[in-house]
């Protein structure tokens, strides 16, 4: 029961932390971090731990689907580049130079155990930066990028500190070749568990046949790929990042339209309450990172430099990259397509650099160090390790997080907004005229009335009408003929067909649309809402 009130008392905080974060107009990752903070300093409050496990499953698990769900493959695709740069070798980078500094300060620090904490404290955080982007309205294309490094990067981290760890607590010698041929197989392994948990996924949803199912399989799909993917040693990030992208690529998060509408719900909320635990929880861990530190002093000299060395590491590969690679500029340079010729590329870059906040993955990996390595002696620098990893999640999670509104607007870096509005209006505007343009063949398939296929097409006149900004409405007609109760209801019936079928076509040139580049992810995941909307209200 005690652990129960405290359940129901961090829920109660993640509710009015929430509410104070929104009329301060703050990221939701940054008020829960401080408010979590606030918590381990108040007297009285108990004393809750943070479980790795927990972490890496409960919670990473769903919170890298949800944040999946909104980045396509195509974006992806299109972007590999910056991407990959950011999420493998600026991880890795970073890696290392953590390493040396913490080797340098800390002499008794193992090579070993400075690469751990290195792999720890590398990766930023794909919820945080999410999080954060979305209450910026950023460029889209730079939303792609910062999205795609936190989805990919705690993969190159998680594999990273499984090798760094074992050789620590093992007492061996790095060897690299055998390092590179792991981190190979966690890669191709985890996307083929994501991809092959996708596909019976899908045949599942196909098969449901009720929302509250639809629902409950959709919750477990992300557990159902990590958890295996774990077992056989390979990468359950990649798994569940895989798993996001073949059911978003296929359009099948649901089977009907009632079952999307609800599982959106289900998932908005599950996402909230899960991001709220996981950065409160963070704040809460203080007591347990400072008290294994022998030396505060030192640990608190260590944790600066540390801090410094992260952020400084970030923009100099940014910048470094950039200017080396033709493909970054590309991505990065002002685009006129975008409405934003006037923006310079030396501030898209200088928001990159500054977007790299760290958070729970980082601190449950710290905290899931080993006490006495496998000879029995304690873990080298442990104490050190969790202290120095709480310092820079704290600090470049609130630091940077709170500072990066003002940067962007400082240097202008913001997204036009009539893009994507543009974007969305176009893609609308082909799906319903596509619906209209089979109409006629449909009504022949079905042998729906003449009555009922003028009445949808009066329907969907209307619909394009509006959509085409036109100041009114074309007035639906109602069909002539008798007030019969038998023929009204075989009219509501036949009509009910016609436009569920319509809809049917306007979702096939959905998945047309989202698979290119034409609209972007959460464009497309807008529209297939209205439509849904749409479907259920003429399903009645």
């Amino acid at each position: 029961m005690p652990d129960f009130a405290v359940v129901l008392g961090l829920l109660a905080a993640i509710a009015l932390l929430a509410a104070v974060g929104r009329r301060a107009s703050l990221p939701d990752p940054i008020v829960f971090a401080l408010g979590g903070l606030a918590l381990a300093l108040a007297p009285g409050v108990p004393r809750v731990a943070l479980p790795p496990s927990l972490v890496l499953v409960a919670f990473l698990a769903p919170l890298i689907f949800a944040a999946a769900q909104d980045t396509s493959w195509a974006e992806l695709r299109r972007d590999a580049r910056p991407i990959l740069l950011l999420a493998v070798g600026l991880v890795l980078a970073t890696m290392a130079a953590v390493a040396v500094v913490a080797h340098a300060l800390v002499p008794t620090l193992s090579w070993a155990a400075a690469f751990t904490l290195g792999a720890i404290v590398a990766p930023p955080d794909a919820v945080a930066a999410k999080a954060i982007a979305d209450t910026l309205h950023l460029p889209r294309r730079l939303v792609v990028i910062l999205e795609g490094e936190g989805l990919v990067n705690d993969a190159t981290a998680l594999v990273a500190f499984q090798v760094a760890s074992g050789v620590a607590i093992a007492g061996g010698a790095f060897a690299l070749a055998p390092s590179a041929l792991r981190v190979a197989y966690a890669a191709a392994a985890g996307v083929a568990v994501g991809v092959a948990v996708g596909w019976l996924g899908r045949q599942a949803l196909r098969r449901a046949g009720d929302p509250a199912v639809e629902s409950t399989v959709t919750l477990l799909l992300p557990f159902g790929a990590f958890l295996p993917a774990e077992r056989l040693h390979a990468s359950g990030v990649l798994a569940v990042v895989a798993l996001a992208l073949y059911l978003s690529r296929f359009g099948v998060l649901a089977a009907g339209a009632a079952g999307r509408l609800q599982g959106r719900v289900v998932w908005q909320m599950l996402n909230f309450l899960l991001t709220g635990l996981s950065f409160v929880l963070v704040g809460l861990q203080l007591p347990a990172a400072v008290e294994g530190l022998s030396d505060r002093s030192g640990g608190l000299t260590a944790a600066l430099l540390v801090c410094f060395t992260v952020i400084l590491v970030r923009p100099l590969w940014v910048f470094g990259t950039a200017w080396l690679s033709h493909s970054v500029r590309r991505v990065l340079e002002p685009d006129g397509a975008d409405g934003a010729a006037t923006r310079p590329r030396a501030g898209v870059l200088a928001v990159v650099s500054w977007a790299g906040m760290r958070g729970v993955v980082s601190l449950a990996l710290a905290l899931s160090l080993p006490h006495t390595t496998a000879d029995g002696r304690p873990f080298p620098g442990r104490g050190l390790i969790v202290f120095v990893t709480f310092g820079v999640v704290l600090v470049t999670l609130v630091g940077q997080g709170l500072t990066l509104p003002a940067l962007i607007g400082r240097l202008g870096v913001g997204a036009t907004a009539g893009r994507a509005e543009v974007q969305e209006l176009a893609a609308e505007l082909r799906m319903a005229r596509a619906a209209l343009r089979r109409l006629d063949a449909v009504g022949g398939e079905l042998r729906a009335a003449p009555d009922a296929v003028e009445r949808v097409r009066g329907i969907y006149a209307d619909r394009i009408e509006r959509l085409e900004g036109r100041q009114e409405r074309r007035p639906t007609t109602s069909p002539p003929g008798d007030t019969a109760q038998a023929r009204a209801a075989r009219l509501h019936d036949e009509t009910r067909r016609l436009l569920a079928r319509l809809h049917e076509i306007e979702h096939a040139e959905l998945q047309v649309v989202r698979a290119g580049t034409d609209v972007d992810a959460p464009a497309a995941r807008r529209l297939q809402q209205r439509l849904d909307a749409i479907r259920v209200r003429d399903a009645h």
